[in-house]
């Protein structure tokens, strides 16, 4: 996936950045200590005479040894630039990094808000989100019908998704945001989905009655509870509530916290529960239920 080698591609840029830190520290080291031997042997030599042969001998040896780090070190650095462009290129070629240069030139106080949504703490939660639906092997028998709240930019989490549900047939999208919406046509001119996307926006203003196989949402605390509108949704079959929310209460914009997992599946009626779990972030932690009302 795009999203897999763009945050290996990342971690492996950050590793070989600081192992190449970590080489030029010893190659200074080499270098002193080379400077304060060829030192003392010249003092040694003006002192001893007789060991000249001895001497010379060793000198030799230790200029060979020399010869053989210095072109190590040559070969190391070498090694590290050719892997820091791989990497980088990695990056560069990706849709992530295109969409990125068209927010950059179109709407550049949206730039920082991509680079929010594929952060290590947006990717690991979603990665985890997956991992858990990957096991229980959804849309093997029947396409997927989804939808998503708070949708974002779409991306990375569709293409993660696709990896997690064996077949999807559509996914409805649904955020306010004008520019977040074509962002998401930019992803999909790059990704070139198979099944359609619609794209939507209050997703609480939406009040036709539909089949959904699966409800996402990995924000709830910035909206409602997603039960309120069940009402909305037939129930052959029901549908397959996916909830993520924290107990990071300091940002305003977090207007719906939970404390915990069953609180999380209390607030939105879901009583048949798949998943229910936790993951620590740092400071807040992270809650997800999987289940049915």
């Amino acid at each position: 996936m795009f999203i897999k080698d763009f945050k290996k591609a990342e971690i492996d840029l950050k590793i070989l950045q600081r192992d190449r830190r970590a080489a030029n520290i010893e190659w200074q080291r080499c270098v002193g200590l080379w400077e304060k031997t060829t030192g003392q042997w010249d003092k040694e030599e003006a002192k001893r005479a007789r060991e000249e042969s001895k001497r010379a001998s060793e000198k030799r040896r230790n200029e060979v040894e020399w010869e053989r780090t210095k072109g190590e070190w040559e070969r190391t650095l070498g090694q590290f630039e050719k892997d820091e462009i791989r990497n980088t290129n990695t990056m560069e070629f990706s849709p992530y990094y295109k969409v990125k240069r068209f927010l950059e030139e179109t709407y550049p106080e949206y730039a920082s808000s991509l680079l929010d949504s594929i952060t290590d703490g947006q990717y690991e939660s979603k990665k985890w989100m997956c991992q858990v639906l990957k096991s229980e092997h959804f849309g093997s028998k029947d396409p997927f019908k989804i939808e998503i709240i708070g949708s974002w930019f779409g991306w990375p989490l569709i293409e993660m998704l696709e990896d997690a549900i064996e077949k999807i047939e559509q996914i409805d999208l649904y955020d306010p945001d004008e520019v977040c919406q074509e962002v998401v046509q930019k992803y999909k001119y790059h990704f070139k989905p198979s099944y359609s996307i619609n794209q939507f926006g209050d997703y609480f203003e939406r009040n036709d009655k539909r089949i959904r196989h699966m409800i996402l949402c990995t924000s709830c605390e910035h909206m409602p509870d997603i039960g309120e509108m069940k009402e909305y949704y037939k129930d052959t079959p029901k549908p397959i509530y996916v909830l993520q929310s924290n107990d990071y209460t300091d940002l305003s914009e977090h207007e719906n916290c939970v404390e915990s997992a069953e609180e999380l599946a209390e607030k939105n009626g879901i009583t048949d529960i798949m998943y229910k779990g936790e993951k620590d972030f740092g400071y807040y932690t992270r809650f997800m239920v999987i289940g049915r009302w």
